[in-house]
């Protein structure tokens, strides 16, 4: 299904939200979080496309409602202008390459793995490497926010090693609100509250304090779980993995940020 929003963006254009419905069912799915134009009597109208082009079904995202955030003087509206991948150097990054340069992932999204073992699961992202020049060139490499917003989280987990949660500023092109978590890091350079921006350092690449290979795990989620539980793992649970996490790669080439 795709949401055309009125009222919303900046530049008075309707904002364009696609959801995927296979990925949700019998739940609220958030669009995103907006401030309106009070002087446009059209402001928060909401179209919505069949895009199955399944003429025998009905489409069921249909309801939408609205909550205001009451409570606080209206502040600065910030939009994220897109995603970059993680890691990798500035021109690597700026390029259309996800990963960049010859930065791999060594698992993959909803891979499952540890087969036979009791830490079995499917991967919520990427474990991302870098073996080039050498082999574990991506030590201690610097670690970038994918895009602007806020910490939500920073600080050790048991397993995890030093973890980062960032919520990210609305989407300019959707409205659409992602969280994005960097696991087993050093380093780590800002705090919960600290608001960064994409391509800012926030740390660099670890090992989880030595209980790990050097990589980074990096995953994507549409919905406030990692803000609920940074340590949060659906392990066999494939459904719930799929409803709360997006395939990072796929997420990032699909909302680059305008090349200048």
């Amino acid at each position: 299904a795709r949401y055309k929003l009125h009222g919303a963006s900046p530049d008075g254009k309707e904002l364009v939200i696609p959801i995927n419905q296979s990925a949700y069912h019998n739940l609220w799915v958030p669009l995103g979080v907006f401030q309106f134009d009070a002087n446009d009597p059209k402001a928060g109208v909401v179209f919505l496309n069949d895009l199955t082009y399944e003429s025998d079904r009905e489409i069921a995202f249909d309801a939408i409602r609205y909550r205001q955030i009451l409570g606080r003087t209206p502040t600065t509206t910030y939009l994220a202008d897109g995603f970059d991948a993680p890691i990798g150097t500035r021109e690597e990054r700026a390029s259309e390459k996800v990963w960049p340069g010859h930065w791999f992932d060594a698992t993959g999204y909803a891979a499952r793995y540890f087969i036979g073992t009791p830490q079995e699961a499917y991967h919520t992202g990427a474990d991302l490497n870098l073996n080039r020049p050498y082999f574990d060139a991506d030590a201690h490499s610097p670690v970038y926010a994918a895009a602007s917003g806020t910490v939500t989280f920073a600080g050790r987990l048991a397993g995890w090693g030093n973890v980062i949660i960032i919520r990210h500023d609305p989407l300019l092109s959707t409205g659409r609100v992602m969280y994005s978590r960097y696991a087993h890091v050093q380093d780590v350079r800002v705090k919960v509250g600290d608001r960064v921006q994409r391509g800012q350092q926030i740390a660099n690449v670890g090992n989880a304090e030595g209980s790990q290979p050097y990589h980074l795990h990096f995953d994507l989620s549409p919905t406030d779980i990692l803000e609920k539980a940074p340590w949060d793992w659906p392990r066999l649970d494939l459904e719930r993995l799929k409803r709360d996490y997006v395939d990072p790669k796929e997420f990032i080439q699909l909302n680059r940020p305008p090349q200048t």
